[in-house]
């Protein structure tokens, strides 16, 4: 039978234990949300760099028919000169587009690696929680019972502890 400093002890070790076992799960669950943010902002903005994408093919498209219709109100006909104008506007438009464009990819894949990683983190705090509150109940409960027997924490565990201390 433990005595009452004893069993004090113990159920102080167990909550020392009990409540590392619970900050690792809440870092854990803290961080998986933080990483379900990171990727709806990745998805929104690569939904945000097609809207732009739309919007500038939709600009170059009215631009490119308010050049044609310049060029032939002033009787000026489309080929030569108007032509290559017309072929470097165009040009120049789809440059931009795929600049929009590889910039949303960019940034949806910054924001899914950022998530990934944010994930990864918790995991650790999760394992790094589990094992120390594991650690501390462990250890308390050796020192219980060696206070009850009169043998040391390495005695009972089989192996030097103050080597991991």
């Amino acid at each position: 039978m433990l005595g009452t400093s004893a069993a004090l002890l113990l159920t102080a070790t167990i909550a020392a234990g009990a409540g590392q076992i619970y900050s690792g799960i809440s870092a854990n669950q803290a961080a998986s949300e933080k990483a379900g943010l990171q990727e709806e902002q990745a998805r929104i903005a690569l939904s945000e760099s097609e809207r732009e994408v739309e919007q500038k093919s939709v600009e170059r498209r009215k631009f490119l028919a308010q050049q044609r219709m310049s060029y032939l109100a002033s009787g000026v006909s489309l080929s030569g000169t108007p032509g290559i104008v017309q072929g470097d506007t165009f040009k120049e438009f789809q440059q931009e587009i795929d600049a929009l464009r590889k910039s949303g990819v960019a940034q949806y894949g910054l924001g899914l690696r950022e998530a990934a990683g944010t994930r990864s983190s918790g995991r650790a705090s999760l394992i790094s929680g589990i094992m120390s509150g594991a650690g501390t109940i462990l250890q308390g409960a050796a020192s219980v019972k060696g206070s009850s027997t009169g043998k040391t924490q390495s005695e009972i565990l089989g192996f030097d502890t103050k080597a991991y201390r």
